[in-house]
């Protein structure tokens, strides 16, 4: 009983280490009527292959087209098995481990070169072709006077044409959920008014992991969203070139109270260093910036005239004027020089900010600096009850445009009377 049983078990593991033969060292998939996969009938984590064991497979796409490659990629601890994955650019990417983890492929389409370093390797891959959407978005434009940027949200599959005063400038936020960030690869820049004949700049996830921006040589660029998983989220920032070509490096996050934004170091050695932060929460809380520097805050982009900007910050030396609050669903934080460490901390409840005394500090509008329809408020108050704490405070820039006022009131301020400033 104990011999069949051994048998058995040798048996299966034969039959599971059984691999597809790669006849001169590489296969070519053509778009067929219907999925592929590799091995055939393949299904996640896939079979178990050899050490030693390499292989190239070609993927073709043809225009108009594209192709969207499923890849699993199991291996043992310290195995040097890999997937390096080409694209039409012959851009690479190392993958190491992957769990049914997409990969696009535009015309003419790529490559993945599979080996492995070890037994016990499971490797394999589904591929299917598709057309691209016809749904085309137009109308987004920059423009160099702007104090916020163009940040769409798409609802669908399809391209977004963006136009620009002078060149257009692209970056992209890192999702909350960190999950979805891979889905970046479906995210592909093309330089001109539609994706057809003109140059492909790069994916979303290439663009992010360069830290970087992509620019337009003429005044508009296409963006071609393929993958369905990141539509309806805000990850991808637009502006006027104008406003981003003395910016040398780019950080970005949209994060939530449920997904804080954490901690970022800005290297501004050879060049001003953005962080762009995107919530929906509309407030986002500073507790700690270190390092050294000129950190200037802007709510919208880093304008021109710079009539967006709420504060600058001389790193090191803040201790008496953070924790701080800052408004607005768009931010960017520039760092002119030097090297600095930003930390933000979401753990406040309901905007309720919680300081020592002597701590110095500012309120703004959501849209500071730009002109918008919005009712702002906020609440100083002493704790605990009836503490006898003297707040100053003084008026630094108030616009009062239109229909616009500012009014102040409280138990302790003139006689228990309201302040209220209204244009003149």
């Amino acid at each position: 009983m104990v011999a069949t049983i051994l048998l058995l078990f040798s048996f299966l593991n034969f039959i599971n280490a059984i691999v597809p033969d790669c006849k001169d060292g590489k296969i070519i998939f053509d778009q067929p009527s219907h999925k592929t996969s590799y091995p055939a009938n393949f299904s996640s984590p896939g079979p178990v292959f050899p050490a030693n064991f390499k292989c190239e497979f070609q993927i073709n796409v043809p225009e108009g087209w594209y192709a969207l490659v499923e890849l699993s990629l199991i291996s043992p601890n310290d195995s040097q098995s890999s997937a390096v994955i080409f694209d039409q650019l012959n851009r690479s990417e190392t993958v190491f481990v992957a769990e049914s983890e997409s990969f696009y492929f535009i015309a003419s389409g790529g490559r993945i070169q599979f080996s492995t370093g070890s037994d016990g390797t499971k490797f394999g891959f589904i591929v299917s072709w598709d057309t691209y959407s016809p749904f085309i978005f137009h109308g987004g434009r920059v423009n160099a006077s702007d104090t916020v940027p163009f940040i769409p949200i798409h609802y669908s599959t399809g391209s977004i044409v963006i136009s620009a005063e002078t060149k257009v400038s692209a970056t992209v936020l890192r999702p909350s959920n960190g999950t979805l960030l891979s889905h970046f690869r479906g995210i592909i820049f093309f330089d001109g008014p539609s994706y057809n004949n003109t140059k492909n700049l790069g994916t979303g996830l290439q663009l992010w992991n360069g830290n970087t921006q992509y620019v337009s040589t003429g005044n508009s660029m296409t963006v071609l969203i393929l993958d369905f998983y990141i539509t309806a989220n805000a990850f991808v920032v637009f502006q006027d070139y104008e406003l981003t070509k003395g910016i040398k490096s780019f950080q970005g996050e949209n994060c939530d109270i449920y997904n804080p934004c954490g901690s970022f170091t800005l290297d501004a050695t050879n060049g001003p260093a953005a962080l762009q932060i995107y919530t929906r929460d509309d407030v986002n809380f500073i507790s700690d910036l270190s390092g050294s520097g000129h950190l200037d805050v802007y709510i919208g982009t880093a304008s021109q005239n710079k009539t967006n900007l709420v504060t600058t910050y001389h790193v090191g030396e803040t201790s008496s004027s953070l924790p701080q609050q800052v408004f607005g669903y768009f931010k960017t934080f520039l760092l002119t020089d030097g090297n600095a460490t930003i930390t933000f901390n979401n753990t406040f409840i309901y905007g309720t900010l919680y300081v020592s005394a002597g701590t110095t500090g500012f309120f703004s509008s959501d849209r500071y600096g730009t002109y918008a329809v919005q009712n702002c408020q906020a609440t100083l108050s002493s704790s605990p009850y009836k503490s006898t704490v003297k707040i100053r405070w003084s008026v630094s820039y108030i616009d009062l445009v239109e229909d616009s006022w500012l009014e102040v009131y409280g138990d302790q301020i003139i006689n228990n009377e309201r302040v209220t400033y209204i244009k003149k």
